[in-house]
């Protein structure tokens, strides 16, 4: 442990520790939501429309999500963070959710936990889709069904193919 703070043996005043070489850090924006990264529809939905919540941080599994949930006839809301998930479950009223684990700000099981807990939600399916190999854990939870990443195109369609037939 290195302390924050140096009181020097002449001074009474305490001084941040100057490290040596050490330049300010630069701050980086980060987006609300991956929305801002890559459109979903949520400004495009009619009544009526069947809608996928896509919980995901990775753009590139976002984009691939929202095609097939195109390809399957349904409407697409994205997010990257776990503690956006719920409201926007209960405001856009999605018919499934795909739900990575490893979010940047909470864990998907968390996430999972919390549909599972509330009345408005507990009903809609959610599909995991993680690099984690502990599917038993999702299933346990009350997940719907579990796709281990990388997974292919054909994957994923079946497992939006059973969620549109479950629905």
């Amino acid at each position: 442990y290195l302390p924050m703070m140096y009181t020097g043996p002449r001074t009474a005043v305490r001084q941040p520790a100057a490290s040596p070489g050490a330049q300010p850090l630069a701050s980086v924006a980060l987006p609300e939501h991956l929305a801002d990264q890559f459109p979903d529809d949520r400004h495009e939905l009619q009544p009526g429309d069947r809608v996928l919540l896509v919980v995901e941080d990775d753009a590139n599994y976002a984009g691939i999500l929202v095609d097939a949930a195109h390809a399957a006839g349904l409407k697409a809301v994205v997010t990257a963070r776990g503690s956006e998930a719920l409201d926007l479950a209960l405001q856009y009223k999605p018919v499934a959710v795909s739900l990575d684990v490893f979010l940047p700000d909470m864990l998907g099981w968390n996430v999972l936990s919390q549909f599972k807990r509330t009345l408005e939600t507990r009903h809609i399916p959610v599909q995991i889709l993680t690099m984690d190999e502990d599917r038993q854990q999702g299933l346990s939870r009350g997940a719907f069904s579990y796709l281990s990443k990388p997974t292919s195109t054909e994957g994923l369609n079946a497992a939006l193919a059973r969620i549109n037939d479950y629905v």
